[in-house]
């Protein structure tokens, strides 16, 4: 792939860790280029802010995509003040 001089890209998706996962489950009912997504985390259920307030759980009717949630059922929430430890 890296290699070739021309590339023809005719299917996209999207993944994301964490918000980039919230990001991706906001973004596949809505934006109909994206054929596929994978979300790392993301919690569904959370509100938004606002500028994009939904949960992306409410979105889930408007999907076409083929989408993959990855969750851990006992992980914790990351402390934003632990990333530096």
């Amino acid at each position: 792939m890296f290699g070739q001089v021309c590339q023809i890209i005719e299917r996209i998706g999207l993944t994301g860790f964490c918000a980039g996962g919230r990001y991706t489950m906001l973004f596949l009912p809505q934006i109909k280029e994206f054929e596929s997504g994978v979300a790392w985390y993301g919690f569904p259920y959370t509100e938004g802010s606002e500028i994009q307030p939904d949960r992306s759980a409410s979105l889930i009717d408007q999907l076409d995509a083929l989408v993959l949630m990855i969750h851990g059922t006992r992980d914790q929430y990351s402390n934003v003040t632990d990333i530096c430890k």
